[in-house]
């Protein structure tokens, strides 16, 4: 997720990002649930779909290993979280993440009639990012930020499909 992209929107370009995404994603991402029908997933938009359909999305994403930057202190350098984390995601497996994305906060708006996709509160971190709202307490999901964290957190050897299910679960707990 380009942050620093979304914190340069205005708040009409932030909403008309989100409409282009929404619009685009809505065509393309079928691609990846015919793929995912082809292995024997259902892909219906359900709450229980989400963890089968990410963990299987993990095992097509390839990585590209960094090296690590020079200019950090030894103590950053050679920390594990660094260290674990020094890697990008190709080109076809960043746009996978973006369509799991995609699902993700479409599955929650389906899921439960109060939440709807947005653009996220310019007074938070999540300002112009596209996002899901209707959570208790204003919270926001921003399901491209959280997609990526979880798919990294995995691929990094610092997660298995119960940190998918533990973020779905939080999620859901948040829609009451």
């Amino acid at each position: 997720m380009d942050v620093a992209f979304c914190e340069s929107l205005t708040g009409e370009e932030a909403c008309q990002f989100l409409s282009r995404l929404l619009d685009e994603e809505k065509a393309v991402v079928e691609n990846l649930l015919a793929a995912a029908k082809t292995a024997g997933l259902l892909v219906d938009y359900s709450i229980d779909s989400l963890v089968p359909l990410f963990w299987w999305v993990v095992g097509d994403l390839k990585i590209i290993r960094s090296e690590p930057d020079v200019t950090l202190p030894d103590w950053i350098r050679n920390s594990d979280s660094y260290t674990d984390n020094l890697f990008d995601l190709d080109e076809t497996s960043t746009i996978t993440v973006l369509r799991s994305a995609y699902y993700l906060g479409e599955t929650f708006v389906r899921s439960f009639p109060g939440l709807k996709w947005g653009v996220g509160n310019s007074d938070t971190a999540l300002q112009n990012m596209p996002v899901v709202r209707g959570f208790c307490h204003n919270l926001e999901l921003a399901p491209m930020l959280v997609a990526e964290n979880v798919f990294r957190k995995i691929l990094s050897g610092n997660g298995d499909q119960s940190g998918i299910q533990t973020m779905v679960s939080s999620w859901v707990s948040k829609t009451n």
